[in-house]
């Protein structure tokens, strides 16, 4: 994000301010601190990196551990022979 930021010629002040943020978050943003899911949302909108954020993440079925287990394929661990081939 930062250096996106960069790339569009704001600093982290006009960032905050298109966003209705405080120049501070942005910063702590950019630094990996916690921010709202609200916050993050305004500033990739600004940024103009939400419809990449909403393709990647919000499009993909979310399962649950137990499902996504159940449909992936068996591992074969181990061969044996039949009782044919002895």
């Amino acid at each position: 994000m930062k250096q996106r930021r960069i790339n569009a010629g704001l600093t982290q002040q006009d960032l905050a301010e298109k966003a209705g943020l405080k120049p501070l978050t942005v910063f702590s943003l950019e630094h990996g601190k916690n921010v709202s899911l609200e916050t993050f949302i305004a500033v990739l909108r600004e940024l103009g990196l939400l419809n990449i954020f909403y393709a990647d993440f919000l499009q993909e079925e979310v399962l649950r551990p137990s499902i996504q287990i159940s449909r992936k394929k068996r591992i074969i661990q181990r061969v044996r022979k039949s009782k044919n081939e002895e």
